[in-house]
């Protein structure tokens, strides 16, 4: 239900489907579950692939992680980036528990974000400028 120019996914849930509901670009990871690609073409959005850094191919890579302990959420900001955008919004993403090990990661995307003078924002607060849903749709639309 959020508005934006690029929509980024590197989710493999089949589940996640269902929140794809706007006709638009969408950034999308070799790794999503094959119903998002699908359920994005029923939309009339076009695709951009990316690839995971392991995965040896001509797609551009995604920066997510150390070795392959890839972090979707970091991905997600990486592919935003990859395409220059001016803000991002997370959904959440919390790097916390056993998430813990992709704090490193987190400093290795933040630190391309901050070279471009992204602005990054989190529905959540915990890693990014809090913003409400409201006020997101207000100044991104």
């Amino acid at each position: 239900m959020i508005e934006g120019d690029l929509y980024v996914s590197v989710d493999h849930h089949t589940t996640k489907k269902e929140y794809f509901t706007k006709k638009g670009k969408y950034a999308l990871s070799l790794i999503v579950h094959p119903d998002v690609p699908k359920k994005v073409l029923e939309l009339g959005g076009k695709i951009f692939w990316f690839s995971p850094q392991y995965l040896e191919n001509y797609l551009p890579k995604i920066m997510a992680g150390l070795l392959t302990l890839d972090n979707s959420g970091l991905a997600a900001i990486s592919l935003a980036n990859y395409f220059k955008a001016e803000s991002i919004l997370l959904s959440g993403i919390k790097l916390t528990g056993h998430y813990k090990k992709f704090l490193k990661s987190k400093e290795m995307v933040f630190e391309s974000i901050r070279e471009h003078n992204t602005q990054i924002f989190s529905l959540d607060g915990v890693l990014a400028k809090k913003v409400t849903f409201t006020d997101w749709n207000k100044t991104h639309i």
